[in-house]
């Protein structure tokens, strides 16, 4: 049997976007538990629990959007691919507060990016 050239790519895309999902729940957990301290006040102006909700919402996004990217489906692709831009800046703008999970996290959002744009029309993985 003859595998499809770019199968692991799609395949990686689907696995990182839903690990960079959970990652960004994780976040979003942070950011309510830490809601009304010192360090939501001086690095997040007293908003911290907005960009906990923005943080879930891509979560859940990038999630559903992986699974969706397993069973070939046309808008997972589309949604994979914003969903990892979006992924990509909040990762970012996370950096100064944790340097290395927000670059990882932004990594793994590009390479995602990567796959499905260059390998994401595969019909069956």
């Amino acid at each position: 049997m003859a595998e499809t050239r770019g199968t692991g790519w799609v395949t990686y895309a689907g696995i990182m976007m839903i690990v960079v999902g959970m990652i960004s729940i994780v976040d979003a957990i942070w950011a309510f538990r830490y809601n009304d301290t010192l360090a939501d006040l001086v690095f997040f102006e007293n908003n911290i629990q907005t960009w906990g909700v923005i943080w879930l919402i891509v979560g859940v996004v990038l999630i559903a959007a992986g699974f969706g990217v397993f069973s070939a489906q046309p808008w997972a692709r589309v949604t994979g691919i914003v969903a990892a831009s979006v992924a990509v800046l909040s990762n970012l703008s996370w950096a100064q507060i944790q340097p290395q999970q927000g670059l990882i996290g932004a990594l793994l959002a590009s390479l995602v990016i990567y796959g499905l744009a260059v390998h994401g029309d595969v019909e069956a993985i």
